[in-house]
Order: C-alpha cells, then sequence, then structure tokens
C-alpha cells in the first residue's frame, strides 16, 4: 500500500495475473457482500502472501473506458457500507500479520472517506442531503479512529484544508465551500 491519500492505495486487480493454485493455498477470495471497490481487500491479501511478483512498468494490455455513470463514478449510499466493510476486514486480516500496517489501513479509510465526500457533491442530491451525508461519513467511528495518533501523509493544501475540515468534523464548512457551487 502507498502513502498517497489520492488514489486507492492498493493495486488494481485488473492489471493482474494470479495462479489459482496461489489464491486456493491462500484462501484470498473475493468477498461477496462487499459490491464496490472489492479488488481493494483481494489485492491487499494477495500482494501480502506473495512471495514474489513481477511488475512490468509501461507495459499495456488493456485498454482502459472512463464512463462518468459507471458505479465507480458516481454516489451510492451503499458505496459507504462497502468501503467500511473493507476497511474492518483489512483491520482484521492485517493485524495479525508479522509487519504493522495500521498506518495504510488509516490511509486506506482516509482515500475511501475523500472519495465518498468528492462523489456526494457530485451527485444530483439537493444541498441538505448532501450536507446530511458529509457530516455522517465524518462522524463515522471509523473515520475518526483515522486521527487517533495519525500522521496526515504530505497533502497539496486544498488535500491539507480538507483532511482539517474531516478531523475536526466540520462538515458544514465542507458543505459550504464544496456543495453549493
Amino acid at each position: 500500500m502507498f502513502e498517497n491519500i489520492e488514489f486507492p492505495p492498493t493495486i488494481s486487480n485488473c492489471t493482474c495475473l494470479f495462479k489459482r493454485e496461489f489464491l486456493i493455498k491462500n484462501n484470498i477470495f473475493y468477498d461477496e457482500d462487499i459490491h464496490y471497490c472489492e479488488d481493494s481487500i483481494f489485492g491487499s491479501k494477495s500482494m501480502y502472501n506473495a512471495n514474489r511478483f513481477y511488475y512490468m512498468k509501461n507495459k499495456y494490455f488493456y485498454n482502459y473506458f472512463y464512463n462518468p455513470n459507471s458505479t465507480t463514478s458516481t454516489y451510492n449510499k451503499n458505496k459507504w457500507d462497502s468501503y467500511i466493510k473493507i476497511n474492518e476486514r483489512m483491520e482484521k486480516y492485517f493485524n495479525k500479520s508479522d509487519f504493522d500496517f495500521s498506518r495504510q489501513i488509516k490511509i486506506n479509510m482516509l482515500y475511501f472517506t475523500l472519495n465518498m465526500l468528492s462523489e456526494n457533491g457530485k451527485s444530483n442530491l439537493v444541498f441538505i442531503e448532501k450536507s446530511k451525508n458529509c457530516k455522517e461519513i465524518m462522524c463515522n467511528d471509523r473515520v475518526r479512529k483515522i486521527f487517533k495518533e495519525f500522521k496526515i501523509p504530505q497533502v497539496s493544501k486544498g488535500l491539507k484544508i480538507v483532511t482539517i475540515l474531516i478531523k475536526y468534523k466540520l462538515s458544514w464548512i465542507y458543505s459550504l465551500l464544496f456543495y453549493t457551487r
């Protein structure tokens, strides 16, 4: 996992090939009750358990089409539930490892939070609904847990301000700044 909160802190599984035996041996499967960003935990478990992997930098074997109306790009309140489940399961899985992944898990949750707030802002909801969703997201226990004994990674000034607004649960300021345009 990476120290960047602007992109998902995992690998994208669409760029990976896995041996079936490896997945079965390590009990790595997609969680059927997670419907958004499901490759996040799958990829994290795979990379953690891999003895080796090969990164083919600047090799492209697929075409990427951006669909602004896809479930990946649009607001859906159920996506937040998936994000919470993913973060809980990552924490549970990696807490028993030989390395302390707590920082990466918090960065992962911060990325999910920023993503959800952004999608909420782009949605067709009215201002009051966006503000209500914003407050629910910022006050979530998992989001609150991010800021306990956690130093925010180096980010742009804009992201620093947004992160401070989240940290201090200033959803009303966030809503005025980002949802009234």
